[in-house]
């Protein structure tokens, strides 16, 4: 079992690979806004708190527009709409939730409108770099 690939071994555990990349673009993610985050001497659990809200909200905005517009595919058995280990996340939802994720809690925080939703984020090329190795 040590000759074989890290991907095989990943996958024979019931992990995609497209899943551990889209892990591992949160995790860097994490750090990289951490960084942001210190540099402009925001409270530590600033990116942990708006983490909490824009991962979750991400996946399920991501899956809804994925299926929304492939409906036809879903429309004769609508149990398989919450079956996303067959694949099925559209990175335009996922944008739109991390969004909905960075204004909430600018709301809640009571930041200034013009300040940016999250007040923080990485450059716009790579915030999807971890998810497109992958598909």
């Amino acid at each position: 079992m040590l000759s074989r690939p890290l991907l095989d071994r990943v996958a024979f555990l019931g992990i995609s690979w497209y899943a551990v990349l889209i892990v591992g673009a949160m995790v860097i993610g994490y750090f990289l806004a951490s960084n942001e985050a210190r540099r402009l001497r925001l409270p530590q659990d600033t990116v942990i708190d708006f983490m909490l809200y824009a991962v979750p909200l991400g996946i399920i905005c991501a899956r809804l527009s994925y299926v929304a517009f492939r409906f036809n595919d879903y429309s004769d058995n609508l149990l398989s709409v919450f079956n996303i280990r067959e694949g099925g996340l559209a990175i335009y939802g996922g944008v739109i939730g991390g969004g909905c994720a960075g204004e909430r809690r600018r709301r809640k925080k009571k930041k200034n409108t013009l300040t940016p939703p999250g007040g923080f984020a990485p450059p716009p090329g790579v915030r999807p770099g971890g998810g497109r190795w992958g598909g």
